[in-house]
């Protein structure tokens, strides 16, 4: 599930098309003089139609009388046809301001805004991520790794080449927790490492977090990812822009280290129910989806010791819960969690949630069907766009009608790649 914020594939962070409640990245207004303004959605993405300004716009308001005779529908006292919608109207007329009007000059103009989402990444820095636990390569003769550096070596280091996003750093454990089996390994860090009004780019981002071969003198502690998480949402909505921002958690097992919690047993060994709850709240009522990532996670139930890691409970089974909560879950049969299992798995996985298919939509839907006999301008930006012969692409480059009924167009070769860079396009309906 690839989201495209401000219209182009940034990441697979929340809703299919379109932000999160709260979220940026709409389409910019375009208005004319003399149309209704009328929303009409792209094939994944949206637009706003005007007529054109000047004198295709008043000529096109000055012959609706002249041409809507033959609709033989009420009119009004300048023999207007009277409309509420395209229907009375004929087909080379759309209903404008309720009277039927030419189609001829009529502009819809698509403009997508590129915004840099905000994005927070939470990493998980506990003791169980300098285990060395982790058969990278699959590959019995070379020793495992930490499940530490292969987060850095299979992820971490691929977000450096991912196109410009503003950056937050958290890690969930404090530098100065606990290493030993106490209260203090759920000291949770409450500031980021890197915070957005530092304007710092991933490479920076990620040097703030422990360094590739980090071994439990950095990564200390237990698990407390609400707290973390809770921080990583304050800082995102003390920081909001307007556009999209979203919680990018990778973890290595589930949430421990509940608020209230009896003992020692029910601080460590106990999964903190109110985790998921707080994801879940994040996304609803601050529209900030969390991703997740989970590293070297097994589907099986956690033995009864003393081990920091919820009793009697799936790893797998509790980050899937929290991918789900989080509003962005992996649209895949195997889980909605994100998984890194062995170092292939990064540039995919990059993949998946920073790129991949078509950056933009190539269909754009039109309010009107064009008529058989009618054809169209098209500009992406200021460079005119010629249409191609027949209704498939053919490895030519300009634009084709799609559908019957003639109701959108598609950018074909060159066409689309100009679309994609410059995502700025009017269209013009023409009379012969």
């Amino acid at each position: 599930m690839q989201l495209r914020l401000g219209g182009r594939p940034v990441a697979a962070l929340a809703l299919a098309l379109g932000v999160a409640p709260g979220c940026g990245g709409g389409p910019e207004q375009v208005t004319g003089a003399t149309s209704e303004e009328s929303t009409s959605s792209m094939m994944g993405a949206s637009s706003t139609s005007a007529a054109a300004t000047g004198a295709a716009s008043s000529s096109a308001t000055s012959a609706s009388s002249a041409t809507s005779a033959s609709s033989g529908g009420e009119t009004d006292a300048t023999g207007a046809v009277v409309c509420s919608a395209d229907e009375p109207c004929d087909e080379d007329e759309y209903c404008d301001q309720g009277v039927c009007a030419p189609l001829c000059g009529l502009e819809q103009t698509f403009v997508v805004p590129i915004t840099a989402p905000q994005i927070a990444l939470v990493v998980d820095t506990s003791t169980s991520m300098a285990i060395a636990d982790v058969d990278h390569d699959e590959d019995p003769n070379t020793p495992p790794i930490t499940r530490w550096r292969l987060v850095h070596d299979a992820l971490l280091s691929g977000l450096v080449a991912v196109e410009p996003i503003e950056w937050a750093t958290l890690r969930t454990t404090s530098a100065s927790a606990s290493q030993g089996y106490d209260a203090g390994a759920c000291a949770a860090a409450t500031a980021p490492l890197v915070g957005l009004d530092e304007g710092v780019d991933a490479a920076a981002a990620i040097g703030a977090l422990p360094p590739a071969d980090a071994d439990t003198a950095l990564l200390r502690g237990a698990r407390p990812l609400r707290a973390a998480l809770t921080a990583a949402y304050d800082h995102l909505v003390a920081h909001e822009d307007g556009g999209p921002a979203f919680v990018l958690l990778i973890t290595d097992g589930g949430p421990v280290c509940a608020d209230g919690a009896d003992d020692l047993a029910g601080l460590l060994e106990t999964a903190d129910g109110e985790a998921e709850g707080a994801i879940a709240a994040a996304y609803q009522a601050l529209g900030i989806p969390t991703v997740v990532v989970g590293v070297g996670l097994v589907d099986e139930v956690a033995p009864m010791v003393a081990d920091m890691e919820p009793d009697g409970e799936s790893p797998a089974a509790l980050v899937d819960a929290l991918a789900l909560a989080g509003g962005a879950p992996r649209r895949d049969p195997g889980g909605a969690y994100y998984d890194l299992d062995v170092a292939a798995d990064g540039p995919s996985l990059i993949e998946a949630l920073f790129g991949g298919g078509e950056s933009s939509p190539a269909e754009l839907l039109l309010d009107h069907p064009v008529p058989a006999w009618m054809t169209l301008g098209v500009w992406i930006g200021e460079e005119l766009v010629l249409p191609l012969a027949g209704d498939t692409c053919g490895g030519g480059d300009g634009w084709i009608f799609v559908g019957p009924t003639r109701e959108a167009i598609r950018f074909c070769g060159a066409a689309e790649l100009l679309w994609d860079a410059t995502l700025a396009a009017t269209i013009r309906y023409l009379c012969p």
